[in-house]
C-alpha cells in the first residue's frame, strides 16, 4: 500500500511540475552577475518609452541580442566607474527621475514590472553612471578630438569588445 501512495504522490507532484510555467530564464552570465530574459524585456520597454514607441512592443531576436549586449556593456561601465571612484550626484539622479516620470506610459511600465521607487532610482543611477563613464573614457582617451556620434558609437563598440575579452561570459539561448 505504501508503494502505491508514493507512486500516486509522485505522479501528482510530477503533473504539477509539468504544468508549471517558466517565469524567467538566464540569458547570460558574466562573472557572478546574471542577466535574465526579464532584464531584456524591461530594458526593451524602457527604451520604447524613451523613444515614444508603445512600451509593450516586443523586441525581435536581433534587438534582444543588442539589448543584452547593452546591458552587459553597462555592467562593465559601472564596474570601471567603481574602480575609478566615478559616481553621479544625487541631484542629477533626482533631476533625471523627474524627467522620466513625465514620459508617456512610464506609470504603466513601473506597474507592469512591479518596480519600486528605490528600484527605479537604481535603474536611473546605473544608466547615469554608465553615461558618465563613457564621457570620462572619451575625454581621457580622445582629449582634443571632436568626435561625432557615429565615431563615439564605433569607439564604444571597440571598447566593449576589448572588455568582453577580459571577462568570462556565458551566453544562453534567448527565448
Amino acid at each position: 500500500m505504501g508503494l502505491y501512495r508514493t507512486l500516486a504522490f509522485s505522479l501528482i507532484f510530477l503533473s504539477f511540475l509539468l504544468q508549471a510555467e517558466i517565469v524567467d530564464s538566464i540569458v547570460a552570465k558574466v562573472g557572478k552577475q546574471i542577466f535574465t530574459y526579464s532584464d531584456i524585456l524591461q530594458e526593451s520597454a524602457l527604451l520604447n518609452i524613451e523613444n515614444n514607441i508603445p512600451f509593450n512592443s516586443k523586441p525581435n531576436k536581433f534587438l534582444k541580442k543588442k539589448i543584452l549586449d547593452g546591458l552587459i556593456f553597462r555592467a562593465f561601465l559601472i564596474k570601471q566607474a567603481n574602480l575609478l571612484n566615478i559616481s553621479v550626484p544625487y541631484e542629477e539622479i533626482d533631476k533625471k527621475m523627474v524627467q522620466y516620470m513625465q514620459l508617456k506610459n512610464i506609470d504603466k511600465f513601473i506597474k507592469k514590472f512591479e518596480i519600486s521607487d528605490l528600484e527605479f532610482r537604481f535603474i536611473i543611477k546605473k544608466r547615469l553612471i554608465a553615461d558618465t563613464m563613457l564621457k570620462h573614457y572619451f575625454k581621457s582617451k580622445y582629449k582634443n578630438k571632436n568626435l561625432s556620434l557615429k565615431q563615439k558609437k564605433e569607439l564604444a563598440k571597440k571598447w566593449f569588445n576589448s572588455l568582453k575579452k577580459q571577462q568570462t561570459i556565458i551566453f544562453y539561448k534567448i527565448p
